[in-house]
């Protein structure tokens, strides 16, 4: 999978015309597996190419889990000698909340980008995150952009592993021996 991010990495510089030592991206961490592993990937990628590299979390506050998520986050990121930011944020209600909070945190990861600079907001979609907005989508009888699903490049944005199937997060996950928290709105059913 790093081979994947690699060459991802390598296009996406050559695409703005930035050399990849020069380039600074910054990585939307949750603290769940598939945000700790893009970051471990990451982490190895920055001690090859010399890249500046950040992480941001954002605490919904909305579980019992969300303070250490956010504790997790900041050790990793120390444990890494990774620029770490975070933020918080309130909810009036929890009305349409995956709506609101996705629309805050990109709001906040290209404000922060701006703010430090960053040619890169980097996220750890997947294909499997992908099937499932589709899903969604057509459920909803959504218009004909809205079916196209995620993109891997917006703006600043990317998701260099939108390829690639969770299965193959959860193997590496446990084969660098990762840790991790699950975040337990992911298995709410009552939050779409």
């Amino acid at each position: 999978m790093i081979d994947i991010l690699e060459n991802k990495l390598e296009t996406y510089c050559i695409e703005q015309g930035i050399p990849i030592h020069e380039s600074s991206i910054l990585v939307s961490f949750s603290g769940g597996m598939d945000s700790t592993v893009l970051l471990s990937l990451m982490v190895e990628l920055k001690a090859l190419y010399g890249f500046a590299l950040n992480t941001v979390h954002f605490n919904h506050q909305v579980h019992d889990k969300a303070n250490q998520m956010e504790d997790f986050c900041k050790i990793f990121a120390n444990e890494h000698n990774i620029n770490h930011y975070n933020q918080k944020f309130k909810f009036a209600t929890l009305d349409n909340f995956e709506a609101d909070a996705r629309e805050k945190r990109y709001f906040e990861l290209e404000k922060l980008a701006m703010e430090i600079n960053c040619h890169f907001i980097y996220t750890a979609h997947h294909q499997d995150d992908q099937i499932e907005t589709l899903f969604m989508k057509k459920l909803d009888n959504s218009d004909w952009i809205s079916q196209i699903g995620i993109r891997e490049k917006l703006g600043k944005l990317r998701r260099p592993l939108l390829g690639v199937r969770k299965r193959n997060f959860e193997k590496l996950a446990i084969e660098k021996g990762l840790g991790w928290i699950e975040d337990p709105t992911n298995q709410d059913l009552s939050i779409r």
